[in-house]
């Protein structure tokens, strides 16, 4: 075979594999697992009677970064008392939990009680003083 038929040959070749991997069609995206973790978590702290902070958010608000300030320096002040979840928007797999829980705006804040009952919402950032009552109330 020639030099000229090799290249030839060779470019059909690769002409025919761009068209094979062109045309194949996206792979389906995975479910985010902190999606899944959410509402499974939300599932279970309902069912078993605990209370929860349910803390809905986005990565580009600057409210919802510094309400997530006091959601993480909280956090250890009432571990094994109120189960604390963070529900960031911005990932696919919580959009449809956003939905349900009709958030039009961030950051959004659900408490819940020991009976499944929301005893508290907010949207906008919250003083400490005033989480550290709500969630007190939910913690006896």
């Amino acid at each position: 075979m020639s030099r000229r038929g090799f290249i030839l040959v060779a470019l059909i070749v690769l002409l025919v594999a761009i068209m094979f991997f062109s045309n194949r069609p996206d792979p389906e995206p995975e479910k985010s697992p902190l999606q899944e973790a959410a509402a499974v978590q939300i599932d279970r702290v309902i069912n078993e009677g605990q209370s929860a902070w349910l803390f809905f958010r986005t990565s580009t608000c600057p409210a919802c970064v510094e309400l997530k300030r006091s959601f993480d320096s909280l956090q250890p002040d009432y571990e094994g008392r109120v189960v604390f979840i963070d529900i960031n928007l911005d990932e696919e797999g919580n959009r449809e939990l956003g939905r349900e829980y009709r958030i039009g705006y961030v950051p959004q804040t659900f408490i819940i009680d020991a009976d499944g009952e929301i005893i508290y919402q907010m949207v906008g950032n919250i003083p400490i003083t005033d989480l550290r009552r709500e969630l007190d109330r939910v913690s006896q």
